[in-house]
């Protein structure tokens, strides 16, 4: 069972509003509205200012191992190592291969 929040927040991401608030996007390329992603910064600054250094390094680590164990499973199936959507041979699909090389032309 899907909590009615979670379905109201897929079917606002599919209209092409932000899933938050419903607001306009300002950036098609976006999630989110302006104003939420500078909430959701301020609050992001807030929780890592509030953590010790050691807290910070452990949520790394097992955000990093996460990401690892997600991808090694995706590549296991021959999907997409991002999106998970695509079969494909290689370890990025045409699509978000294109993303990558458009937001980081120096390969970073």
């Amino acid at each position: 069972m899907e909590y009615p929040s979670t379905i109201l927040f897929r079917k606002r991401r599919e209209q092409g509003i932000c899933p938050q608030c419903g607001g306009e996007r300002d950036d098609p390329k976006r999630n989110y509205c302006s104003a939420c992603r500078a909430y959701h910064r301020m609050y992001n600054k807030i929780r890592r200012e509030q953590q010790t250094p050691a807290e910070r390094k452990a949520e790394l680590v097992k955000k990093t191992a996460y990401m690892t164990e997600r991808y090694r499973k995706l590549r296991m199936q021959g999907l997409c190592g991002h999106c998970g959507k695509v079969k494909t041979t290689k370890a990025l699909c045409e699509a978000c291969y294109a993303k990558q090389k458009e937001y980081a032309p120096d390969g970073r």
